[in-house]
């Protein structure tokens, strides 16, 4: 009998049948109350830096680290240096400097402790984590950021690293000429450890803009992942993928897609300070690059404003509500979530402060950091877009005060 022409097609069909498909994310859909109700926590102040008391004078601190010996460290944007405070708030040392040599950097975003102990600062142009020894502040090489071998240059944002997984966020815009467009590209990405050579990615939003009608918009300039991301102890990256919906992502080191959790949410809308923020960032974006474009914004404020993975694997997630209309007395709330994606609990943080103008920075999960004024002066390069700050007055000094989270 002779052999079917057909029976090598079939066994490749077979064949392929037989492959497992991708495994679908678990999905935990969780509705508006937690399961374990809410819990109020009285912040302890320990101490504050920065203030007419210190000697230290600051800029605009956009990151805070705490080692294993209780030494924080204050990353400065603006002096473009690291402040390294003891458990007691005494200024230890200062390292790193504004520069282009061995140990230095500009435009500094963000900072991480990697692997092999050194501590590293991430630079936005051209994208590199410039490498310090954490002692003494000696140079201990660079990783040059890359997408692929070719070398393209990145804009860098934001990095972490957990559980042996470096993870780094920024921009790739690729400039057409010929169809007369701009594709920005924000991602989500693991490092290699040796070369910088950004591998599995995890996350992406992209964006095309016509270059023969730009317009500004909100959603295409704002698409990173800054705040929005966090890597917990195990490797794993949690991140929120769109701008509107609560909606949480969690993947495996490797890439797979493991979990996603979400939670029923009623979005903020935006108040006169919210919306008067990002027309006037627009505004200066407009008229210091493209004069006339079109501006658009958004009338509700992103569902959630800031995610924190903690040691213990549960995810603590700021939301708009929290951040800018929390209850009488309370400083800002968290939604947080067990590991598996159920929503545990609401926590309420109590403490000075004002939480349209000042930033929380969570840190192990001892410990918590409010730096006062962080959106006033992140912000006053925008001519002072949704300041706190009344017309006609200074601005107080950006201050950085360590709080000890009790249960």
């Amino acid at each position: 009998m002779p052999y079917p022409r057909h029976a090598s097609a079939l066994g490749l069909l077979i064949a392929f049948l037989a492959i497992p498909a991708l495994a679908e994310p678990t999905r935990v859909d969780n509705d508006a109350s937690p399961r374990d109700g809410i819990r109020t926590v009285e912040l302890e102040q320990l101490w504050t830096v920065g203030d007419e008391d210190s000697d230290l004078i600051l800029g605009v601190v956009n990151r805070v680290l705490i080692d294993q010996e209780s030494n924080v460290y204050l990353l400065d944007g603006q002096l473009a240096q690291v402040h390294v405070i003891s458990p007691e708030g005494e200024l230890l040392r200062t390292i790193g400097r504004e520069g282009d040599g061995p140990g230095e950097f500009r435009q500094p975003t963000d900072m991480v402790f990697l692997p092999d102990g050194t501590l590293g600062v991430m630079q936005a142009v051209p994208g590199k984590i410039i490498k310090i020894d954490r002692n003494d502040g000696t140079p201990a090489g660079n990783w040059t950021l890359r997408a692929d071998a070719s070398g393209a240059m990145l804009q860098m944002q934001v990095v972490r690293h957990a559980g042996g997984n470096v993870v780094v966020g920024g921009v790739h815009q690729i400039v057409d000429t010929t169809v007369g467009t701009v594709t920005r590209k924000s991602f989500l990405a693991r490092v290699d450890e040796t070369t910088g050579l950004i591998t599995t990615e995890y996350a992406d939003r992209q964006v095309v803009i016509q270059l023969a009608t730009i317009r500004l918009d909100e959603n295409e300039l704002a698409g990173g992942f800054e705040g929005r991301f966090d890597v917990d102890p195990d490797g794993r990256v949690v991140v929120v993928v769109p701008r509107n919906g609560y909606e949480v992502s969690v993947f495996d080191p490797d890439g797979t897609h493991a979990l996603t959790f979400t939670r029923e949410y009623e979005s903020w809308q935006r108040d006169d300070q919210a919306l008067g923020i990002w027309q006037r960032i627009l505004e200066t974006v407009q008229r210091n690059q493209v004069p006339g474009a079109p501006l658009s914004w958004e009338t509700t404020e992103p569902d959630i404003q800031s995610l924190h993975a903690a040691p213990d694997g549960s995810v603590w997630i700021q939301t708009a509500h929290g951040r800018w209309a929390p209850p009488a007395g309370v400083f800002t709330c968290y939604d947080v979530f067990a590991p598996d994606g159920t929503y545990a609990e609401e926590v309420r943080f109590v403490c000075d402060g004002n939480p349209r103008s000042d930033m929380l920075f969570f840190s192990g999960s001892e410990y918590v950091f409010r730096i006062s004024g962080f959106w006033d002066a992140a912000l006053a390069r925008f001519g002072g877009a949704g300041s706190t700050v009344a017309e006609g007055e200074e601005p107080e000094p950006v201050t950085v005060t360590c709080y000890r989270v009790s249960s």
